[in-house]
This record gives C-alpha cells, structure tokens and sequence, in this order.
C-alpha cells in the first residue's frame, strides 16, 4: 500500500497543515524508516491492545495471538499511533480513539493505521554509522536495547538477517567477535560450534592458529575429532 504524502504535517480535523518540527537527533531519519502505515483487514478481532503513556502518545501495548494483526509481521510493540484512515488523532482523547477504532473495524472488519517508530536514537546511531539502518528493525528484535548489547550478537544472527557477506566485516566495529574470515576458516574445518569461543582465545587471524597448542583446544571442550583435523593442518598442535 502506498504510504500517505501528508506525514510531513500535523493534521487534525480542525486546523489547516503546519510542518512538524523534527528534532535535531531525528534529523537523519526519513518518513519510511520511522513511520509504518498498513491496511488491516480480515474476519475476527483486530487485536492490538493499546495503552497510553506520559506523553499523552497512544502505542502498542500487545499485539493478541492468532488475531487479524497478529499477522502484520511489521507490526511492533511500543509503536505510537498517528492516524486512523488517514485522519490525524493529534489532540484527540485515548477513549474516543479507542471507540472510533472499533467502530470502523465492527463495521468494515478493515481499517488503515499509521504508526510512528519508537526509535532508539543510541542504537540508530550506532547502526548508522556502518551503514546498517536497514537492519535496525532486526536488531531491535533481538533484543539490543544499548551499545553493550551488541556483544551478544552472534556472526550467525548476522547471516540470518541476509546482511550481505561483503558488508559482515563492518560490524567489527560494534563487536570485535564479528570475523568473517575466522567464521569462513571454521566453516572449511567443520567446527562452527567452535568459532565463538576460538575468538575469545584471541583466535583474529588464519595465522593465529599457527600458535595455538593442544591445551588450548581442550579449554574450549573442541572434541577429539575435531582436534585431530586441526592436528592435520597446524604442526603445532600436538598431544602433549
């Protein structure tokens, strides 16, 4: 569905357009990476359960399993309410948002919501500056919530948001672990179960592996198997 051209302004039903003002931190960001506008439509309960915050903001409380939005994968808590049928509710009360929400959906079973992006400005930046917003949305859905949390991501969580292979390397930057080189050598030995904790050993480079010693292997808990094809390919790993 195509996205409504009237973002750039706050509408309500009363006053004529006058241009939002974004803050200086939001100044990056374009309407498609923080607004989500979808037409919902399809037989049952709606199911999102709205709640309001401090900011008089209306968001996404709960999205209600097995429901019609439950199905709208892009859907995600915590994103503010903007409009309803293309119809700003910009000073409008939480419980006459409510009842007009529900009154559209018992009578048409379909209603268009746009909904403003909670972003996290620390995580957005950060992801910005290697050229990752594309996957902010990916992170968030991990469970990275500040810079520290990066640390926990896992060069496997990287392949399976189809981040290009070429672009994998920039992620050193936010977590040293990240190693595409390591991951690919680990991959040809058949031991990725492995390649975390050979990096936590100070395992960077192919030519690292020159240096490690049987002891080191069997820190990690590598099994025999495994140990003997590194055996075959590093002169130094040997029983000690």
């Amino acid at each position: 569905m195509q996205k409504s051209n009237s973002y750039s302004y706050q509408l309500n039903t009363y006053e004529y357009p006058q241009p939002i003002r974004k803050s200086r931190s939001c100044n990056c960001f374009t309407d498609d990476k923080i607004i989500y506008e979808d037409l919902f439509e399809g037989d049952g309960l709606l199911g999102i359960q709205f709640k309001q915050n401090y900011k008089h903001e209306i968001y996404v409380n709960q999205i209600t399993d097995k429901t019609v939005a439950s199905e709208y994968y892009d859907l995600r808590l915590d994103m503010v309410l903007e409009k309803i049928n293309d119809v700003s509710i910009h000073g409008k009360c939480f419980e006459n948002v409510m009842k007009k929400i529900n009154n559209i959906w018992e009578k048409n079973n379909q209603i268009c919501l746009q909904f403003k992006k909670n972003i996290n400005q620390e995580i957005y930046q950060s992801l910005l500056s290697i050229d990752y917003v594309d996957y902010y949305d990916d992170f968030i859905k991990l469970g990275v919530k500040e810079l520290n949390d990066y640390e926990f991501i896992e060069y496997s969580d990287l392949i399976q948001m189809n981040i290009p292979k070429e672009k994998i390397q920039s992620f050193q930057k936010l977590n040293k672990k990240i190693n595409p080189e390591i991951y690919d050598f680990c991959k040809e030995m058949d031991c990725i179960p492995y390649f975390e904790q050979l990096i936590d050993i100070g395992v960077e480079r192919i030519m690292d592996f020159e240096i490690l010693e049987y002891n080191d292997l069997i820190d990690i808990s590598m099994d025999e198997i495994t140990i003997d094809r590194f055996k075959k390919r590093f002169k130094s790993i040997r029983d000690t």
